[in-house]
């Protein structure tokens, strides 16, 4: 008999981050499928078209952070009902917690943290999500148990897997080369691109559900002009940047 697969969406604008975490949870879950968003607007994006069961969201991102990220997918009537677990090294004090439980999340993990305890409270909430038991709790009180694991040595859980703080391209150091610094300034543009569209979408939803159509034709003035801009950086930028190296 074939067992049902877990999605787990895990977000973070860090790719060492991303990876340590999906070679985690690889290793020791069973039945899962990882997929990874390098910011908040990828993941909108990801969840516009994808089925998720289950999100580990960062907090220290650049332009759209955990806490604005985890806001729009929990107040989205398609992902309200996600579950969302924090998982963070930068925000720890209680007041943080408080305002990711505000918010509607179901858990709020900090670094450095127990491979064994994310691992039990992840497994803990897949099992719940399966029996159709999914929690939206909103006080430390309230989040799951873990579920203990078996026997076998798990891998430390690194001390530090942080985002750095986000900086322009044009503080890349001058020994970098040329390509590389356009490289890192053409995912910046896209970046911002992806946040142009990602909003309007959003807020062109809302116009239809407030019926103000002034509003919505507005907006899609400026859906038009992100889609626009994308076409560009992938008609003329990218192929001029390809043509460097």
């Amino acid at each position: 008999m074939s067992t049902t697969q877990s999605t787990i969406l895990i977000v973070d604008d860090n790719e060492r981050n991303l990876l340590t975490l999906r070679s985690l949870l690889e290793e020791e879950l069973t039945d899962i499928k990882v997929i990874e968003a390098k910011s908040g607007i990828v993941a909108l994006s990801i969840l516009m078209k994808t089925k998720v069961d289950l999100i580990i969201l960062d907090i220290q991102m650049a332009h759209m952070d955990g806490f604005e990220t985890a806001k729009f997918i929990l107040s989205r009537q398609k992902t309200k009902d996600i579950p969302v677990v924090f998982l963070t090294a930068a925000y720890k004090s209680e007041d943080f917690k408080k305002k990711g439980f505000d918010l509607g999340a179901c858990d709020y993990l900090t670094k450095p943290i127990d491979a064994e305890k994310l691992l039990g409270k992840i497994k803990g909430y897949l099992q719940l999500i399966k029996q159709g038991k999914v929690p939206k709790p909103n006080t430390p009180e309230k989040t799951v148990r873990s579920i203990p694991l078996p026997n076998k040595r798990i891998t430390p859980f690194p001390t530090r897997v942080v985002a750095p703080s986000y900086t322009p391209s044009q503080t890349i150091p001058q020994s970098e080369s040329h390509g590389w610094k356009n490289k890192q300034t053409l995912s910046e543009l896209e970046d911002l691109i992806d946040v142009i569209i990602c909003y309007s979408e959003i807020l062109e939803k809302d116009a239809l559900k407030i019926k103000d159509e002034s509003f919505g034709k507005s907006i899609k003035k400026v859906s038009k002009a992100g889609h626009d801009l994308q076409k560009l950086v992938k008609n003329v930028l990218e192929p001029q940047l390809k043509g460097e190296n």
